[in-house]
């Protein structure tokens, strides 16, 4: 039941290439400047999804150390909770630091996912396989969604994948009829001004949009400690 959870929250998270230009502590910043609307598309990461994979990680990291988020949480209460103080950022990072042995590699790790904007699925896919699970990226079932990079709700696009080669012609909000070719995808499409357009977009090799899906192996130490 949890596992299925976490696949529900990397496939959100997949959905959003904001962290492809935001980190989660400049997309925070964002998000409370400018509230829950949806904004400019691909601006910045999801805070709750994106913070959940960044959790399930330093979890997985501090398990090494024989240690792990359950501890952080109790250090975080008896030194906050309790005596009703205010926290920051750098007061919650330093209650991990005191749970690490290896303090350099959460730093690093800090720069790169939580400050830095590099790929957090990738490096969330590298280091599962030590709790006995592997990460499988599946084609998306819709074909224009997988070939195209185009999400439709009742054949109207709701987004548009940055890299897909229909980018800079399809518009959100186009409602669009498809045909496909062994190499090619023609798309007549109504836009909102009333005017219809035709498009040929060659499929491109890449599969957007994929669904992530995690495979159960065989238990690991490291598992039972943190199943525990």
């Amino acid at each position: 039941t949890y596992l299925k959870e976490v696949e529900d929250i990397l496939n959100r998270e997949s959905l959003n290439d904001g962290w492809r230009n935001y980190s989660i502590l400049e997309s925070s910043m964002d998000l409370w400047l400018d509230g829950y609307q949806a904004g400019i598309p691909d601006r910045k990461v999801n805070i709750y999804s994106h913070g959940a994979i960044i959790c399930f990680c330093l979890d997985i990291m501090l398990l090494n150390d024989g240690s792990g988020l359950p501890d952080v949480m109790k250090l975080a209460w008896e030194k906050y909770g309790k005596p009703f103080q205010g926290y920051d950022e750098k007061g919650i990072w330093n209650l991990i630091l005191d749970c690490a042995t290896d303090k350099e590699k959460f730093n690093s790790f800090y720069e790169r996912f939580i400050s830095g904007n590099e790929d957090l699925l990738t490096y969330f896919g590298s280091i599962i396989p030590s709790l006995g699970f592997e990460l499988h990226l599946l084609p998306n079932p819709e074909p224009l969604t997988s070939k195209l990079g185009v999400l439709l709700q009742k054949e109207v696009i709701t987004k548009i994948h940055s890299d897909s080669p229909s980018y800079t012609r399809l518009m959100i909000g186009d409602q669009i009829k498809a045909e496909f070719t062994s190499e090619v995808v023609s798309i007549e499409a109504s836009r909102i001004n009333g005017k219809k357009y035709t498009f040929d977009f060659l499929i491109a090799e890449k599969e957007f949009y994929p669904n992530f899906s995690i495979e159960t192996g065989l238990s690991t130490r490291k598992r039972e400690k943190w199943m525990k």
